[in-house]
């Protein structure tokens, strides 16, 4: 009786180890299979997407050196020259009223800012 039992447990166990290994089999090819798969498709969008990121970076590079760089050093030298203008127009108007102070204490003196007439 026990002896019959034993063999019927090694012949489960014979036909479980064939299809755990069958199983073990099929799943290394599908992984095979995934493994070549992926280095058909993955690899070329790789590729491209690496020229993607070249062609961004040349774009960019491109656009900072013949756009932005220009128009920033233009409106920097125009914020420069606005600057010096204001700076000019402050002191002449600084100097204005400086040479109508001693007539200060008379009525018809005009304000520093309207002296000179109108500059804008």
């Amino acid at each position: 009786m026990i002896a019959d039992i034993r063999d019927i447990a090694i012949i489960f166990l014979a036909l479980e180890s064939i299809v755990v290994l069958i199983l073990l089999s099929i799943l290394i090819i599908q992984l095979r299979n995934l493994v070549l798969l992926l280095n058909r498709e993955i690899k070329p969008m790789l590729s491209a997407t690496r020229e993607t990121a070249d062609t961004v970076r040349h774009t960019t590079t491109f656009v900072s050196q013949h756009i932005a760089k220009p128009a920033i050093d233009a409106l920097s030298f125009g914020a420069g020259v606005r600057q010096g203008v204001r700076t000019l127009r402050q002191n002449l108007a600084r100097r204005d009223h400086e040479a109508t102070t001693p007539a200060a204490g008379s009525e018809g003196s005009q304000p520093a800012s309207t002296a000179g007439g109108n500059h804008e």
